[in-house]
């Protein structure tokens, strides 16, 4: 419930995580084109990942390891090939999903207004990802885990929140995200092997319709 009072474009970010179990670059890498709404699927083939293009010179060898601020958001292959999935879009989900995607046909526009008309010289490319900024860039990998902490924090001030000293001392990233909705899916009806399917812990599987 905090999630959807939250104003933040990232919420849907957040029920990703909780309800399917997916991956921090799974989710910040999931294309548009890979999200099927008439069959209630996302299909999992990419990951967002931060990377150092400094890192190596003109001959391949590596260098002397450089700050976060000379690294960039690239797409790569997932973490193994059994996290190449397909897994099912829960209902409630639906039209979270839908209303994101005709966002980012409007955030879009007005990059690409922008440009145009000469306000904006950086030039964004139309981008395929769920999850893109006001200026139609993807999201840095740690933005996400920031903001998440930033909430929590919010909640343990809440006065008319009631929390215990154990509860507020809880530091919640985005990997304890993954591993709540594995506790949430094992308490339900799901057999282990379609569970790891779900989770991306076997061989690729597309018989995972636990929805």
């Amino acid at each position: 419930k905090r999630f959807d009072r939250n104003d933040d474009d990232l919420s849907l970010y957040y029920h990703l995580g909780f309800r399917l179990g997916m991956r921090k670059g799974e989710i910040l890498g999931l294309a548009i084109s890979c999200i099927f709404l008439d069959k209630k699927q996302i299909e999992i083939c990419q990951q967002l990942t931060k990377t150092n293009p400094l890192a190596f010179d003109l001959d391949g060898n590596k260098i002397e390891e450089r700050s976060d601020k000379y690294k960039t958001s690239i797409l790569k292959e997932t973490k193994t090939q059994g996290s190449n999935r397909i897994i099912p879009i829960p209902n409630c989900l639906l039209e979270k999903i839908q209303e994101k995607i005709q966002k980012n046909s409007i955030i879009e526009n007005k990059v690409a207004e922008s440009c145009i008309l000469g306000k904006s010289k950086d030039f964004t490319p139309k981008c395929d990802l769920l999850f893109i900024k006001a200026d139609g860039k993807p999201y840095f990998s740690n933005t996400p885990t920031k903001k998440l902490k930033k909430m929590l924090e919010e909640i343990q001030n809440d006065e008319n929140f009631k929390m215990s000293e154990e509860d507020k001392s809880l530091i919640l990233t985005s990997h304890d995200m993954r591993k709540l909705a594995n506790s949430i899916l094992a308490g339900e009806d799901i057999n282990k092997s379609k569970l790891e399917a779900l989770l991306g812990h076997c061989p690729r599987s597309e018989d995972t319709n636990a929805a």
